[in-house]
């Protein structure tokens, strides 16, 4: 049994990592994006409930990404930067990264996933079902990135976090709050920026243009 998941875990790495030193996607693939998402949950339990840590930094070792870097190169797609931040992601599950790290990962999987989704609109706005998908998904990692955040301010006292400040911080908080639809808490969170006397003039005014664009969409949710 553990042979098997091993083998699955390798699979999704060795597929996923694939696409970094390719320009396209071979035709014919044998695993689609909902398939890769099933193989990544199995593998994150096995993680938590079944392998050590020693077990997965050698599966880490032993996947693709370490075998060809003369072909890395220095501008990548933007499915290939988000299999990279995937990469990190389970590389800091598997270290017990802290919450700051792991859910500013997620922000930049999310900002990725948004582009992606960005670009398909412009160029093929009638395939909804894959729109919706990354819609789904985007919100998803943005979902966590915010969890995250709001535990590292519970848990980790030091600053800079992640390159930020606590004013900064906040203002993450609040504008990803917004982001996935917790008004309250973005409003409170607007409110404790604006009224804070460590906030730089630059972060209130960035926060009093987020309270605008928070006001106009809660009235538009109440005129639903």
């Amino acid at each position: 049994m553990r042979g098997a998941q091993i083998e699955k875990a390798r699979e999704y790495l060795d597929h996923s990592v694939s696409g970094y030193y390719n320009e396209e996607k071979p035709k014919g693939s044998a695993h689609s994006m909902k398939e890769n998402r099933k193989i990544l949950q199995e593998v994150l339990e096995d993680i938590r409930h079944d392998m050590s840590d020693e077990e997965v930094l050698n599966l880490l070792a032993d996947s693709q990404i370490s075998v060809r870097p003369e072909n890395r190169k220095e501008t990548y797609t933007l499915g290939e930067a988000l299999e990279r931040n995937k990469m990190c992601l389970l590389n800091a599950i598997v270290k017990h990264a802290k919450a700051s790290e792991k859910a500013y990962i997620c922000l930049k999987c999310g900002w990725l996933v948004r582009c992606m989704r960005e670009e398909l609109l412009k160029e093929a706005p009638e395939d909804t079902e894959r729109l919706k998908e990354l819609k789904e998904q985007e919100l998803e990692y943005l979902k966590n990135a915010y969890e995250g955040f709001v535990n590292a301010r519970m848990t980790e006292s030091s600053y800079p976090m992640c390159g930020m400040d606590e004013m900064t911080v906040d203002y993450l908080v609040a504008a990803l709050a917004m982001d996935i639809g917790q008004y309250d808490v973005a409003t409170k969170m607007i409110a404790a920026i604006l009224t804070s006397t460590s906030a730089t003039p630059r972060i209130k005014d960035k926060a009093r243009d987020m309270k605008d664009e928070l006001i106009a969409l809660i009235r538009e949710k109440t005129a639903k």
